[in-house]
């Protein structure tokens, strides 16, 4: 995180997704919320689920998020449930664009792909023919994507 004197720059913390949180909820310019940091003060393995978890605290907007794992979209997915009436309603009315950003050269394409087949497997909208179909395309956009950059 950038500081005020426009210089320092220091790990971002739990109290930064806060503030960052509150302010983003009073700009009526902006409809959604961003996990955009990374808390160094909050376990890793829980990190992606707990940033949700501040958001969704400070904020009625709707999230842009991602998880660091194949469990935190499970775990995250029970999460934004709380904020629905129900598994219906969470999927008439989202409550997060869940994006996943690997690094190149796409290191860790594996974990993008079962976090991707996971999250698929776990929508109740989609029949099974559904989900293969959705498997394999993302399966060929993988391959496309290592041998042919």
């Amino acid at each position: 995180m950038l500081q005020n004197d426009g210089q320092t720059i220091k790990e971002s913390t739990s109290k930064d997704m806060r503030l960052i949180a509150k302010v983003v909820d009073y700009l009526p310019q902006i409809d959604l919320q961003s996990t955009a940091v990374v808390c160094a003060d909050i376990p890793y393995e829980v990190g992606d689920l707990y940033r949700l978890y501040l958001i969704m605290k400070e904020s009625k907007k709707p999230v842009i998020t991602g998880a660091f794992s194949v469990s935190g979209v499970r775990w995250m997915r029970e999460l934004m449930k709380v904020m629905r009436k129900s598994e219906e309603d969470l999927a008439q009315k989202p409550y997060a664009i869940f994006d996943i950003c690997p690094s190149p050269p796409l290191r860790g394409h594996t974990s993008v792909l079962r976090i991707s087949l996971t999250a698929l497997a776990s929508d109740s909208r989609l029949n099974s023919s559904q989900c293969q179909c959705q498997e394999l395309v993302l399966q060929q956009l993988l391959q496309d994507l290592l041998f042919n950059t």
